[in-house]
């Protein structure tokens, strides 16, 4: 499993969004959908339902309902889907960096 802050990190980034308001509790479009991404990117990369609700203060159940909703987005929203895949690239060319050594 790939460390939280690099899905964090990449989704704030595309969305223009700050942590803060991935974890607040707006309805604004473009928040939700930048929170569904960071939900369905855990998620793929082997994060369980309850460890993601607790990463965006979410319940559990929200974050399944969450989760199989963006999934539908994946096969009807075209740029729902460009943004995942773009995501996705991002999550794995940061894994393919070495880590960097603090001194």
């Amino acid at each position: 499993m790939i460390n939280p802050d690099i899905v964090f990190d990449a989704v704030c980034a595309e969305s223009g969004l700050t942590r803060r308001q991935l974890r607040s509790a707006s309805r604004l479009y473009r928040i939700v959908a930048a929170r569904m991404l960071v939900m369905l990117l855990l998620y793929r990369e082997g994060y369980h339902d309850s460890r993601i609700a607790f990463l965006l203060d979410r319940a559990r159940c929200t974050v399944t309902l969450q989760r199989h909703r963006a999934m539908g987005y994946l096969a009807t929203d075209k740029l729902f889907l460009k943004r995942y895949e773009s995501l996705k690239q991002t999550i794995e060319d940061a894994k393919r960096q070495p880590p960097t050594q603090s001194l």
